[in-house]
């Protein structure tokens, strides 16, 4: 978390935010997980993924 709070949190503007704006026909609760599942897609730095102790999350 700490390189995403460092580089200004590019994870939540370059892919979960576009994304809970971009999918306007969906209801709000399907809007905010798909905006949830993009930004664990593409987020590096999560101390989720050290939890889990399995690189194969990440695919």
């Amino acid at each position: 978390m700490r390189g995403e709070a460092a580089s200004g949190f590019p994870t939540i503007f370059e892919y979960g935010l576009p994304t809970l704006v971009n999918r306007q026909g969906a209801t709000q609760n399907d809007r905010q997980l798909e905006a949830l599942l993009v930004m664990a897609r593409h987020t590096e730095d999560s101390t989720l993924i050290k939890r889990a102790g399995d690189p194969a999350i990440l695919k």
